[in-house]
């Protein structure tokens, strides 16, 4: 049986700053973005301001974090 082996990431910037950065590098507006993605103008905000308690809860979330994943990838 193969046994994990847990690692410490070296994590230097946050997820907002991480999601905000993303989408500058594609030279997109959150507008943009959000028509693109199609998640809502205010919950793409809430994502890159780190404001995780103003979104519609953790599954709705994560999809949210899927679609920009998708997207630039």
């Amino acid at each position: 049986m193969t046994s994990f082996i847990a690692k410490k990431l070296n994590a230097t910037k946050a997820l907002p700053e991480i999601l905000r950065e993303e989408r500058e590098k594609t030279g997109l507006s959150q507008e943009d973005l959000s028509l693109k993605i199609q998640v809502s103008l205010k919950y793409l905000k809430h994502l890159e301001n780190g404001d995780y308690d103003l979104l519609p809860g953790e599954v709705y979330a994560l999809e949210f974090l899927k679609k920009l994943a998708k997207y630039w990838h």
